[in-house]
């Protein structure tokens, strides 16, 4: 009678020693990434990015950018010699200039491919919403094609180009935000952070339980972009 009392209780604690084991392995896998995490920080740091555009959301003016960001693991060969790249990688955390951050990056790259660092890159896709600013600019490399009464494509005088154009300081020529469509490749400008007034009175945080509250705080956390760019149509 004893062994069959014991035999239930047995599958019992093994079924929660189980179920327990893969609860925790699936708190693990939600964890995120610290190495992934501190290289979209430094990509967001820069002033501007390219990706592709994956999401576009006209009514609260937002978008969502897949980029290609290289992750530094260690590959266990001549680790004696890391400390060149962590040097190259302590260099472009407080690298301010875009194509310094490009080279340092580049050198990266060829010290990782060529094992010397005991570290490899791995490309990981990364989706990064962007909020837009109220005053937006939309530029686009390609003007959309034209073409004549006879169907011919036309060309535009140098005039029309400088009127396309609008401001001569910026890329490409003027666009508008309903002209962002998924599949383009842009290229988007941060826009720079304002220091926000210290309140006098702690303010009391907002209830996450109300979907407006949430959608406010989901907005806060988008980094804000100036400007887009767009540098190719998605290809048909």
């Amino acid at each position: 009678m004893r062994q069959i009392l014991i035999l239930p209780c047995l599958l019992a604690v093994s079924f929660f020693t189980v179920s327990t084991a893969f609860a925790d392995g699936d708190k693990d896998a939600k964890k995120p990434d610290p190495k992934e995490k501190a290289a979209t920080d430094k990509l967001l740091s820069s002033s501007s990015f390219m990706g592709r555009l994956v999401r576009v959301e006209g009514a609260q003016k937002y978008i969502t950018v897949q980029v290609s960001i290289p992750v530094a693991v260690p590959n266990g060969a001549n680790l004696g010699n890391s400390f060149a790249l962590l040097q190259l990688q302590q260099q472009m955390a407080t690298q301010r200039n875009p194509m310094q951050r490009q080279l340092l990056q580049l050198q990266m790259l060829q010290l990782a491919a060529s094992g010397a660092g005991g570290y490899s890159f791995r490309q990981i896709n990364k989706n990064i919403d962007l909020q837009a600013v109220d005053d937006l600019k939309v530029r686009t490399l390609q003007l959309p094609a034209d073409f004549d009464e006879k169907g011919r494509p036309k060309r535009h005088t140098s005039k029309e180009l400088q009127e396309l154009k609008g401001d001569p300081k910026l890329p490409g020529y003027t666009s508008d935000f309903d002209s962002l469509k998924p599949d383009q490749i842009v290229k988007v400008y941060l826009a720079k952070k304002k220091e926000a007034p210290k309140p006098a009175v702690k303010e009391k945080p907002k209830e996450k339980d109300k979907d407006g509250d949430k959608k406010d705080m989901a907005a806060e956390e988008r980094a804000e972009i100036s400007m887009v760019v767009i540098l190719r149509e998605p290809q048909k």
